[in-house]
């Protein structure tokens, strides 16, 4: 009985036409849409590049900083000046230039480094895939 009721609503009701220029107006809303996001994660990916630029610098001024204080140039010196006994004491020799090493330094400085390639790598296939000026209309 209710179904009934509402076939005779809805029968009753003029059909509602779209306008002609519907689709090509969704169509127009959707590529603006994909532009903006796209231009987002450009901006994005600039920012996360020089960010992480800088993040290189001040990682590679904390290494010379941490090998000055370690010792590691000293170890390092010995090549030069010393090389016959360091032939024959290769291991300890070895074993102290890795203990002398800034491990935590080091990989701070590779991940600051794969983060800055990885935001170019982005960055340049988004401008370049989806051809994105930096004029683009909002």
């Amino acid at each position: 009985m209710v179904r009934k009721d509402f076939e005779k609503i809805f029968n009753k009701l003029d059909k509602i036409e779209p306008p002609a220029d519907l689709v090509d107006k969704i169509l127009t809303r959707i590529a603006l849409a994909k532009k903006r996001q796209t231009l987002c994660r450009v901006t994005l990916g600039l920012a996360l590049s020089v960010a992480s630029g800088i993040a290189i610098f001040a990682s590679l001024i904390n290494i010379g900083q941490v090998l000055n204080t370690s010792g590691f140039f000293q170890y390092l010196s010995l090549v030069q000046s010393d090389s016959g006994l360091l032939l024959v004491l290769w291991k300890d020799f070895s074993l102290s230039l890795a203990e002398t090493l800034p491990v935590l330094s080091l990989t701070l400085l590779m991940t600051t480094v794969w983060i800055f390639l990885q935001s170019l790598r982005l960055t340049v296939s988004l401008i370049y895939g989806h051809n994105i000026s930096a004029r683009a209309q909002l």
